[in-house]
C-alpha cells in the first residue's frame, strides 16, 4: 500500500505549514491555516477524499481557514469530516456559528485533553483517530511557565522583536475553568458541581444534575452561564445545528419558520423600509431547527489546569504520530505446496494471518490426516509499519516539555528507539518540525532531533531559515508583467529568496535535515527521497532572475495606454483636489471564495499624515497586508509598522469573506513590541464582536487591553442617522453600548481628521451597513458593502469623491443579482451616477470571472474637458492607487485586459457554490 506525506503549503508570509498525509482512497490534513483553499487553487493538489482535519493548535496560526476549509468541503462532495484538535476545538467550531452553516455534512469535533497528567510518561496510548489506513496518536505539549522559560534553556537564540508578544501584564482576565469531558454526548457527572447551571437559568434549588436538554426548556435559558461537562454538551449541540445531514420533519419545518420570523437574528425579515428600498434583510431557509439560545454567546472557555492560554508562550500544542498500515508479507507459493496447502479460501485464511487446517494423504495404509499450517511458515514476515511525526514547538518553553514526553513516555521512547525490537515494531521515515524562533539553536532541541535513528529525514518549517517565496504565485505573475506598464501602481508583492539565517550554518542538525518547500512530496511507502513539483518550478516566471518577455501584442497595448495616460495627464481634469492623494489598495476582490488571481473582500486606504483604515478583512487579509508592505525591511514601509499605524477596521456584514481575516490581523496587532500607543477603532455588526469574543477566549485579541490601546468595539448599527437603537444590549451583550460606539467615533473622526464617519443599511441576505467617511478636507469616500442597488446608500453618500462599491454580476445576470443580493456592473455605476460620484471602483467580482470581469461598460467611456461622466475603474489585488490617479486605471483597462488574455487558460475550479456565501 503506497502512501506519501506532501507539503501543501508552507511558512511564507501568506501561508501557514499544511501538511497532506495521502493515501489512494483518502487524505489527512494536518493544519488549516489561512488561505490554505486558496492554496489548493494555486497547487496540484486538491482537497477531495479528505476523512480527517488534524489541528496542532487552535487560533489564528493554524486554524484560520478552518470554517471556509469547512464550507469548501460541504460545498463540494464531501458528507462528513472528522476534525481532531486540542482542548477548546468545539469552542472555537461553535464560535462560527453565525456565518458557517451548512445542511447534509457533518462535523465531527473529537478533542484531546490539554491536561498535565495526560503529558510526559502518563501520556494516554490510545489513538485519537484510526482507520483502514491510518493509526493516529496526539501527545499534549503543555509548555513551561513563561517566567521560568529564560532561567531553563541554555538556547543563544535571539527572536525578532517584532513577533515578541508585549509584557505578559497585558494578559487577558482570568476565566472560569471549563474542565474537558471525555464522553461525547454524555450527561455530566453527578459528583461535581462544576457540571453544573448557574441559577440565575433555573428555578432555585433545580439547577444540579440537569441536562442539557432540561436546561434548554427553563424560562430565559442563557448559555452564557453554563460551567464544566454540560457546557461543553451545549458546545456540541451548537456544532450539531451548525452542520447537520438529517431532514426536518413537518413540524420542525414550520417551528423553523416561526423562529425565524420571531427572532432578532440576522437572518430575519424586517419591514423597516425607507426611501423606496427593499426589505434590509431576507431569510436564509436551512433545514435545521436551531435551538433555544444558539444566538446567544457561549459559555467563556478556559483550561482548567491554566488560567491563562492565549498567547503563544502559554498556549499548548499537539504532537502527532502517524502510523501507516503494516504491510503482511509475500505469500510463499512454493513452501505452501510442498505443505500441500490446497489452493482456494484456506490460502486466503493464511494470507490474513489466521491458521488453517485441512486434510492431506498420510502414509501408505493410514489414509488421510490432519495438518494445520501456521500462517509463518508460507507467508514472508510483514513489513514494518511506517511512521511520520508532526511536532509543532512554538516557543522555547514547549522544548522540554517536547522532548521530555519522548523520552519519559515508555509509548512515544519506542519512536526514538535504536533498539532492534523497536525497530522492527515500527519505522520512522519522516518528522515534521514546526518550529518558532530559536528553537533551531537550541541545544535541546537538537539533542532531541539527533535521538531519532540515523535514516530519518527531518523536514523543518522555520521561518527565520526559510525563504519567503511568494505562494500565489499566478497572480503575482500578473503583476509583475503589469508593473512594467505602471510601476507605481502594479508594485510588486514583496518577497524574500535569501533567508535570515542559513540553515546550513547550525551546527549539531541531523545531516537528513532539509527545509519544508511547497509541493513536495515525501513518500513513506516505498520510501524515497521527496519528490518536488516540476511544473511548478518551471511555470513560476516570479522568482526567476530572467527578465519577463511580453508578447507582441501586449507590448503594443502598453504602450498605447502609457501615451492615453500621457495626453490626458496634460488636461485640466488631471489636476490636483482635495483627497487626490489618498491612496487605495485593494487586497482583496473576489466574493464568496479566492481564485487564483484574486483574494476575498478587503480594501486597504492610506491617509497621509493620518492613518490607515480597512474596509472589510476576507481570509488572508494579513497575508496581503504583509506583501504590499513586507515584512523584512525596517522603517514606515514595513509591515509592522503599517499595522502599528492601522486605525480603524470596518466589517460590512458577517459573511465568511468579509470578516474571516479579522482574527488574523488582530492576533497579529497584539505581538507589536513596542505595543500600540493608540488603540484600534473595530466597526462592525454585534455578530462580528459576538464572534470575537467568544475566540478570544483561545487566543489574545486585544479586547481587553488594560493600556486603553486594544480594541475599541464600534456598533455599526449606532452610527446610522436613521436608525432608533437601544442604549444597550443589557446582560445578553454587556460589551456593546451604543453612547459607548458613538463617543469612540468622535475620537476616531478626531484620529483621522474625519468630519463624520456614518453608516447605512443596505439590502442584503444579511445585516449589512455601508459607510460614508467626509474628511475635514472636503473629500468623503463611500463604500457600500455587500448590496442591491440602494437609495439610501445615493442620498446618503451624495457628491463623493470616490465610490467604492461591489458589481459582483454581469450584466447578463440580473436576476441572480437579484436573487442573491447583489448588484450588476452596470447597477453599480448608476449607483455611481445617481450619486454624483467623481470616481467609481468597481470591486468584489464573482468567481465566474477568476481572471477578468466583465467590463464592456467601462470601455464606452470617454473622458474630455466637459465630461460629467464618473471616472470609471476596475479593482485588482494590490494596484495601490491614489485617488487623484484613479483616471489612469480606465486608460489602462485595454493593457490589463490584453495581459490576462494571454495568460494560458488556467480555469479555477469554484471551490463555494456561492449561495450562502454571497
Amino acid at each position: 500500500m503506497s502512501w506519501s506525506a506532501n507539503v501543501l503549503s508552507t511558512v511564507t508570509s501568506d501561508t501557514e505549514p499544511t501538511i497532506i498525509i495521502e493515501f489512494v482512497n483518502a487524505k489527512y490534513i494536518f493544519n488549516v491555516g489561512e488561505n490554505t483553499n486558496r492554496a489548493f487553487l494555486q497547487n496540484r493538489p486538491n482537497w477531495k477524499k479528505t476523512k480527517g482535519l488534524f489541528l496542532t493548535s487552535v487560533g489564528a496560526q493554524r486554524a484560520s481557514g478552518l470554517s471556509g476549509f469547512l464550507m469548501t468541503l460541504a460545498d463540494s462532495s464531501s458528507r462528513k469530516v472528522d476534525i481532531i484538535g486540542p482542548q477548546g476545538l468545539t469552542h472555537f467550531i461553535a464560535a462560527m456559528r453565525k456565518y458557517a452553516l451548512r445542511d447534509y455534512f457533518l462535523v465531527n469535533p473529537i478533542e484531546v485533553p490539554i491536561n498535565p497528567e495526560f503529558s510526559g510518561s502518563s501520556a494516554p496510548l490510545d489513538p485519537v483517530y484510526t482507520d483502514e489506513n491510518v493509526t493516529i496518536f496526539a501527545l499534549p505539549i503543555i509548555p513551561e511557565d513563561p517566567a521560568k522559560q529564560a532561567i531553563s534553556t541554555t538556547s543563544t537564540a535571539v527572536s525578532d522583536a517584532r513577533l515578541q508578544v508585549s509584557s505578559l501584564s497585558k494578559l487577558k482576565r482570568k476565566r472560569t475553568p471549563s474542565p474537558f469531558s471525555p464522553s461525547k454526548h454524555s450527561d455530566p457527572p453527578h459528583t461535581s458541581d462544576q457540571d453544573s447551571c448557574s441559577s440565575s437559568a433555573l428555578p432555585a434549588g433545580k439547577h444540579k444534575h440537569t441536562s442539557i436538554e432540561r436546561l434548554m426548556k427553563t424560562p430565559n435559558f442563557n448559555p452564557r452561564v453554563l460551567e464544566g461537562a454540560i457546557a461543553h454538551q451545549w458546545r456540541e449541540l451548537v456544532v450539531q445545528a451548525m452542520f447537520n445531514n438529517t431532514q426536518p420533519t413537518p413540524n420542525e419545518k414550520s417551528l423553523q419558520t416561526a423562529s425565524a420570523n420571531a427572532s432578532a437574528g440576522d437572518d430575519t425579515i424586517t419591514s423597516k423600509q425607507g426611501m423606496g428600498s427593499s426589505p434590509i434583510y431576507m431569510p436564509i431557509p436551512r433545514r435545521v431547527f436551531h435551538p433555544p439560545g444558539f444566538q446567544s454567546q457561549l459559555p467563556p472557555f478556559s483550561l482548567p489546569y491554566r488560567k491563562v492560554t492565549n498567547t503563544p508562550e502559554t498556549k499548548p500544542t499537539l504532537a502527532y504520530v502517524i502510523v501507516g498500515p503494516r504491510v503482511r508479507g509475500k505469500f510463499d507459493g512454493v513452501k505452501a505446496k510442498k505443505l500441500r496447502v490446497p489452493n482456494g479460501p484456506q490460502r486466503g485464511e493464511l494470507i490474513k494471518g489466521n491458521a488453517v487446517t485441512f486434510l492431506v494423504p498420510g502414509e501408505p495404509g493410514k489414509g488421510m490426516v490432519q495438518r494445520t499450517v501456521q500462517p509463518e511458515e508460507v507467508v514472508g514476515p510483514s513489513e514494518s509499519p511506517s511512521v511520520v511525526l508532526i511536532l509543532d514547538t512554538p516557543t522555547l518553553g514547549h522544548i522540554h516539555a517536547l522532548s521530555s514526553s519522548f523520552t519519559e513516555s515508555p509509548f512515544f521512547a519506542k519512536f526514538r528507539s535504536k533498539r532492534p525490537e523497536d525497530i522492527s515494531d515500527h519505522a520512522v521515515r519522516v518528522v515534521f518540525h514546526i518550529c518558532g524562533d530559536g528553537i533551531l539553536e537550541d541545544e535541546r532541541y537538537k539533542a532531541f532531533m539527533s535521538g531519532f535513528g540515523p535514516d530519518v529525514h527531518h523536514v523543518v518549517a522555520s521561518r527565520e531559515h526559510d525563504h519567503d517565496p511568494i505562494t500565489f504565485t499566478s497572480a503575482a505573475f500578473n503583476q509583475l508583467r503589469l508593473s512594467q506598464l505602471d510601476p507605481d501602481i502594479f508594485r510588486m508583492p514583496r518577497f524574500r529568496v535569501d533567508a535570515e539565517k542559513d540553515l546550513k550554518t547550525i551546527p549539531g542538525l541531523p545531516l537528513n535535515t532539509s527545509l519544508m518547500c511547497t509541493n513536495a512530496r515525501h513518500w513513506i511507502r516505498p520510501f524515497q527521497p521527496p519528490i518536488y513539483d516540476k511544473p511548478s518550478e518551471e511555470q513560476d516566471g516570479v522568482h526567476s532572475s530572467t527578465p519577463v518577455c511580453l508578447p507582441e501584442l501586449m507590448t503594443k497595448r502598453f504602450f498605447e495606454a502609457r501615451q492615453a495616460v500621457e495626453e490626458f495627464s496634460k488636461n485640466d481634469l488631471a489636476t490636483s483636489k482635495p483627497g487626490s492623494d489618498v491612496v487605495i489598495t485593494p487586497l482583496g476582490t473576489s466574493s464568496a471564495c479566492p481564485t487564483k488571481y484574486r483574494n476575498v473582500s478587503s480594501t486597504l486606504i492610506q491617509i497621509p499624515k493620518y492613518g490607515n483604515v480597512l474596509l472589510d478583512t476576507g481570509e488572508g487579509t494579513w497575508g496581503q497586508f504583509v506583501r504590499k508592505f513586507g515584512i523584512h525591511s525596517f522603517g514606515s514601509s514595513n509591515a509592522w509598522e503599517a499595522l502599528r499605524n492601522l486605525k480603524c477596521i470596518f466589517i460590512s456584514h458577517i459573511h465568511a469573506d468579509h470578516h474571516l481575516g479579522l482574527a488574523k490581523i488582530l492576533s497579529m496587532r497584539c505581538r507589536l513590541n513596542p505595543p500600540p500607543e493608540e488603540p484600534l477603532y473595530l466597526v462592525a455588526h454585534s455578530s462580528v464582536f459576538l464572534y470575537l469574543h467568544e475566540h478570544s477566549d483561545l487566543e489574545e485579541l486585544g479586547l481587553d487591553d488594560p493600556t486603553g490601546n486594544g480594541v475599541k468595539c464600534i456598533l455599526s448599527d449606532s452610527l446610522s442617522p436613521e436608525g432608533s437603537y437601544p442604549q444597550t444590549f443589557g446582560d445578553q451583550f454587556p460589551w456593546l453600548d451604543v453612547p459607548e460606539s458613538r463617543f469612540l467615533v468622535n475620537r476616531l473622526c478626531r484620529i483621522l481628521g474625519l468630519q463624520s464617519f456614518t453608516t447605512v443599511d443596505v439590502a442584503h441576505s444579511a445585516k449589512c451597513h455601508g459607510v460614508i467617511m467626509r474628511h475635514l478636507d472636503g473629500w468623503s469616500i463611500v463604500f457600500s458593502g455587500d448590496t442591491t442597488p440602494s437609495d439610501r446608500l445615493i442620498w446618503a453618500g451624495t457628491n463623493a469623491t470616490l465610490l467604492i462599491h461591489e458589481a459582483t454580476m454581469g450584466d447578463d445576470e440580473i436576476e441572480m443579482a437579484k436573487c442573491k443580493r447583489h448588484c450588476t456592473f452596470g447597477q453599480a455605476v448608476d449607483v455611481g451616477r445617481k450619486m454624483n460620484a467623481e470616481n467609481i471602483l468597481l470591486t468584489h467580482f464573482s468567481a465566474r470571472y477568476p481572471q477578468m470581469p466583465p467590463s464592456g461598460i467601462l470601455t464606452a467611456n470617454t473622458y474630455g474637458e466637459t465630461s460629467r461622466e464618473p471616472i470609471l475603474a476596475l479593482a485588482f489585488d494590490h494596484a495601490s492607487i491614489a485617488i487623484g490617479d484613479m483616471w489612469k486605471m480606465n486608460l489602462y483597462l485595454p493593457a490589463i485586459e490584453q495581459s490576462f488574455r494571454d495568460i494560458p487558460d488556467e480555469t479555477d475550479e469554484i471551490v463555494h457554490l456561492e449561495v450562502d456565501n454571497l
